[in-house]
């Protein structure tokens, strides 16, 4: 190895090693994302992917929730699959470029929700009440089947499960009638959805681990996509939704950590 070679290798050990301790704590924080980031560079300054594990898992600070062994394996997976070696025709190898990132469109995110919170000041749950083309004329208790009867058709497949636990057909993905009637006969809701309908087939999981029922390879139709904010207070969240004019099919209040919060989804189409 050349001396430059040998530079650059030093230079990308110590970023990996300044990544690893900043990781955020897990929870709202970005820490899936920064896991990917860490990985990479891991990857890149030649640490191996066991070494890479043992250092994510030691670095990682406590959060408001768990990091699973399952999930930094899968970070580790992806960096290893997107700098893959590719051969030469000289039978050297290389390792492919980082794909470049775009410009952002807006470069002062936190002056424009700012500006966007102050527009909508005031606004309550009863402003979004009245504007709704849907007249919410039924119980709280019953909001859950009435968002898969409007938003969705009956043979749609939905997920309604935890953040990181398997698909399972006729368990945590059923389809949207299915959905319906275990609710409407008692069934429990649970705190994650992934808003579009999947497909219902194994499909490999990005990593290459093994397929997945779950995963964005199995996302049937591109419909819907989520938004919604972390370290907003109930008053700010309800100001920026009402400043903003998106095509927003449902926006929907939920309780997290004793917290009040806003899921907003959006029409892809």
């Amino acid at each position: 190895m050349g001396e430059q070679s040998k530079a650059s290798s030093t230079r990308l050990f110590d970023r990996y090693r300044q990544r690893l301790e900043s990781l955020p704590s897990p929870g709202g924080n970005g820490c899936h994302v920064a896991l990917l980031g860490a990985a990479n560079l891991g990857v890149l300054a030649g640490v191996s992917r066991g070494d890479i594990f043992k250092d994510l898992r030691k670095s990682l600070p406590p959060g408001k929730r768990a990091v699973t062994n399952r999930e930094i394996t899968e970070a580790i997976g992806r960096a290893v699959k997107d700098h893959k070696p590719a051969a030469l025709p000289s039978n050297q190898a290389h390792v492919r470029f980082a794909r470049t990132r775009p410009e952002p469109a807006i470069h002062d995110g936190a002056a424009i929700l700012g500006k966007l919170i102050d527009l909508g000041e005031g606004a309550t749950e009863a402003d979004f009440w009245e504007a709704s083309p849907i007249r919410l004329d039924w119980p709280p208790e019953k909001d859950a089947v009435h968002v898969l009867r409007i938003l969705y058709r009956p043979d749609d497949s939905i997920y309604i499960g935890d953040r990181n636990t398997p698909g399972v057909m006729n368990g945590n993905i059923r389809t949207s009638a299915g959905w319906i009637d275990y609710l409407s006969h008692g069934g429990a809701t649970a705190p994650h959805v992934i808003p579009n309908p999947l497909n219902g087939r194994p499909v490999e999981r990005k990593t290459g681990n093994g397929p997945t029922l779950r995963g964005d390879g199995n996302v049937s139709t591109y419909r819907f996509c989520m938004v919604e904010f972390d370290n907003l207070n109930r008053e700010a969240q309800l100001a920026f939704w009402a400043s903003v004019n998106l095509p927003v099919s449902a926006l929907i209040l939920y309780f997290a950590l004793s917290r009040a919060r806003m899921r907003a989804f959006f029409d892809a189409s």
